[in-house]
């Protein structure tokens, strides 16, 4: 290995280790458009997603799946979370969001995240990912966190990630040491010569990377926390497949700091609801009408338009879009 590459740790596993050639990202950006036939491994967390912080998508599954209480468990063990080290914090986020959960609810309801990793992609990232022709995501994630997304939106072949331990249908908190799916698909799509030579990896300089996948890559990039601070959001022009619908009771990113304020929030928004609610039920309209403006209540009256007007006159039904 050359004396400039990047001094890089592998997570161990059983099998022979195999040395990958590592470069730096910085130098693939000119190789962009050599791309088009070879196949990639990259990192989600390392290599796509802007921000390196993982408590918004536990938050989401907290809040939706689990509920308002232990969404503010999760808010308030956050601050420890972030003393211990990177592994054991996100086995304790794992746990305290999944365990207890009805498998089959969580996959009912697996459309809520995709919104929030989209609002996260990195468009260097996703420029390079795009330009590959065969794709293989890579998460340190609970697989079922982050398939939807990568083969949806991202358009990957394989996604390798962390299978949930279940029992009697019901999510436990723990996670399986290896990641599923590693060998079939190391096998697949990397363990033969043809691949295996033409296959690269792209992760980040500051996580260990796996190498039962990545030691099969004839050459892995690596960004580093500087380049990715420097990184755009990738504008939703760009988006691989358009998001049309979000079912999900949280309109906001879940940062640690919006979440607090959601939480600060809540006991006067409760407080407002039950004002406006007896205002309009007791008062008289017009009383009722000026409380409610006190309050910050806002009535927007629309007029419809000349075109809709006549098609009603003529018996057509004027059409109408939701989103």
């Amino acid at each position: 290995m050359p004396d400039n590459s990047p001094n890089v740790q592998w997570k161990t596993s059983n099998g022979h280790v195999t040395q990958s050639k590592f470069k730096k990202y910085s130098s693939l950006i000119p190789k962009t458009e050599e791309l088009s036939k070879r196949t990639l491994v990259f990192e989600l967390e390392g290599a796509l997603l802007k921000s390196s912080s993982l408590f918004p998508y536990f938050m989401l599954v907290a809040f939706e799946y689990a509920g308002i209480f232990r969404a503010l468990i999760l808010l308030l063990l956050y601050p420890i979370v972030c003393l211990v080290s990177k592994e054991v914090g996100l086995k304790w986020m794992v746990f305290l969001c999944f365990v207890g959960i009805r498998k089959e609810k969580y996959r009912i309801g697996s459309a809520v995240l995709p919104k929030f990793f989209l609002e996260d992609v990195a468009c260097e990232g996703y420029e390079v990912v795009k330009s590959c022709e065969v794709k293989i995501g890579v998460s340190n994630l609970p697989r079922i966190m982050v398939e939807g997304f990568l083969k949806d939106y991202i358009g990957v072949k394989a996604v390798v990630g962390r299978e949930l331990k279940e029992v009697w249908g019901y999510y436990v908190g723990l996670m399986e040491d290896k990641k599923a799916g590693a060998g079939g698909i190391v096998s697949e799509f990397l363990g033969e010569e043809i691949l295996g030579s033409c296959a690269i990896g792209l992760g980040c300089f500051s996580k260990s990377l796996d190498q039962q996948i990545f030691r099969h890559c004839k050459e892995v990039y690596l960004v580093t926390e500087a380049e990715k601070r420097k990184w755009q959001i990738l504008p939703r022009e760009k988006h691989h497949k358009p998001l049309i619908f979000h079912d999900g009771r949280l309109a906001f990113r879940p940062t640690p700091l919006a979440t607090l304020a959601m939480f600060m929030w809540l006991p006067l928004g409760f407080f407002l609801v039950l004002i406006r609610l007896i205002a309009g039920l007791l008062l008289p309209y017009k009383m009722a009408s000026f409380i409610l403006a006190l309050t910050g209540t806002r009535l927007n009256v629309s007029k419809p338009d000349e075109h809709s007007i006549t098609s009603s006159k003529n018996g057509e039904k004027p059409g109408g879009q939701y989103g």
